[in-house]
């Protein structure tokens, strides 16, 4: 989320970058009234956070993730819009089908496991939704058990780019 961008976090952008990993956007702010208002409002948020991450790091992201996904009653009414213009602009959009959920309630290190792990195994191509957050550091905590958990099954990391995209049905 740019608007609470600290330096520490540009400076994590830059290091993301350095290790070959894929930069995927998702918003400047979190307010999905204004984000979701009109198209324009959309992309006028879009545009900021893109600056950001181009001015901080020199690549050009193409994909992003809509704040509340692709299906939530705020994106409705301009969703089928905001693709098209994305996907104009050389954009594709990721979703999810797999949710650590912990950006939900009061979650703790053992239920954000414990929803990953419910549903991970079902999908030959996971993508799992779990939250960089200054308030909620139980997800990085439980990072390294969770990666060698799923590795052990056989399942193997990759940016998103290398992967069809996991978009909700509607």
């Amino acid at each position: 989320v740019g608007e609470t961008m600290s330096e520490k976090e540009i400076e994590c952008l830059k290091e993301i970058v350095s290790r070959g990993h894929k930069i995927g956007l998702h918003t400047y702010h979190h307010n999905y009234k204004s984000l979701y208002r009109s198209v324009n409002s959309f992309l006028a948020d879009y545009e900021k956070i893109y600056k950001m991450v181009v001015d901080a790091t020199g690549i050009k992201p193409n994909i992003y993730r809509f704040p509340g996904g692709s299906y939530n009653m705020y994106v409705k009414k301009i969703r089928k819009q905001l693709i098209i213009e994305m996907e104009r602009r050389g954009f594709t959009h990721y979703d999810w089908n797999v949710s650590g959920e912990d950006a939900v309630g009061n979650p703790t290190a053992t239920t954000i496991m414990r929803n990953i792990k419910k549903d991970i195994y079902r999908f030959q191509c996971p993508v799992v939704l779990l939250h960089d957050s200054k308030i909620n550091s139980k997800t990085v905590s439980i990072l390294p058990k969770l990666i060698d958990n799923i590795k052990e099954n056989g399942y193997e990391f990759d940016t998103l780019d290398k992967r069809e995209p996991c978009q909700f049905a509607w």
